[in-house]
């Protein structure tokens, strides 16, 4: 079963264009790279995934990224 598409969540989110990094303009961490496989692999087999963070910019940050990907 392919993965649902949203049409409204970056309206919802309110992402913005500006904050956007390509990966290819910069490389990310070794630990969100781990974060990125492991819920790669837990969507894969149509699975959920919860991220926890410990304050809303973070939670904010993570949100953004993970639309702009």
């Amino acid at each position: 079963m392919p993965l649902r598409k949203y049409a409204n969540l970056k309206d919802y989110l309110q992402v913005s264009n500006e904050s956007r990094v390509t990966s290819k303009e910069k490389k990310n961490p070794a630990f969100l790279e781990h974060l990125l496989k492991k819920l790669d692999s837990h969507i894969a087999v149509q699975g959920k995934c919860l991220i926890l963070t410990l304050t809303k910019k973070s939670s904010e940050e993570v949100t953004n990224f993970l639309v702009s990907k």
